[in-house]
């Protein structure tokens, strides 16, 4: 019975990658049914332990910092400009919804991170502005990648990257490089986990810019607005 669940799991596993990586811009289900997954296996596990070795990420889990759905409505009244604010012209000019996070006060460091981890994607698509296309997408994955190691990350950017070869060979290079600077800037920024994402949310964006790499002259290098 065991073996025929496995089985079973695994074909599931196979049609939710194939979708994935096929139709990566309608395939949201697969998408966090592959996360949940991936964050379960020993690759997800392992991530897990290494984010947790650094003592303020490990704070962070332990007090469940930012365990919460954004409240996107509370954002509206916030001052033009400020974070907070662009964050919600953001998902409502693109009909983006809130993730609905799994706040469960008792689950593990490794849930946290993963829950955590899909609450901030949006924030980074706004600070970092990167686009929601599939190379905007890849982007932000890269730019998590290189601070995480989570692999549903490296996932995403494979599915990107074949899609590209696929569909417009002569942008993959273009790719590439976006990929490559997305990478750089996921060493040079303050690590997503321990970053105070809710207590910015009132600053002006490009003071949340600076506060988030540390140094304006790495800023500068960025092109951002």
């Amino acid at each position: 019975m065991g073996k025929l669940k496995s089985i079973k799991n695994n074909i599931l596993f196979l049609y939710h990658a194939i979708r994935l990586l096929l139709i990566p811009n309608r395939s949201l289900l697969s998408l966090l049914y592959i996360g949940n997954r991936l964050s379960e296996s020993k690759v997800g596990e392992q991530a897990a332990k290494e984010l947790l070795k650094n003592e303020r990420i490990e704070q962070q889990a332990m007090i469940r910092y930012g365990f919460s759905s954004l409240k996107l409505e509370a954002l509206q009244p916030l001052k033009e400009k400020s974070f907070g604010r662009v964050l919600y012209d953001f998902m409502t000019e693109q009909q983006l919804d809130v993730y609905p996070l799994q706040e469960n006060t008792e689950a593990s460091a490794s849930v946290y991170l993963r829950e955590r981890r899909r609450k901030i994607h949006d924030f980074l698509h706004v600070v970092l502005e990167y686009g929601t296309d599939l190379h905007g997408e890849a982007e932000v994955n890269a730019f998590t990648a290189r601070q995480t190691g989570m692999p549903i990350c490296y996932l995403i950017i494979i599915g990107v990257m074949l899609k590209t070869m696929l569909k417009q060979p002569l942008e993959f290079h273009k790719l590439m490089d976006r990929l490559r600077m997305a990478w750089k800037r996921g060493g040079q920024a303050e690590n997503l986990f321990i970053f105070p994402w809710e207590d910015m949310l009132t600053l002006p964006l490009i003071e949340v810019r600076e506060i988030l790499f540390q140094n304006k002259q790495i800023l500068s290098t960025l092109d951002l607005k």
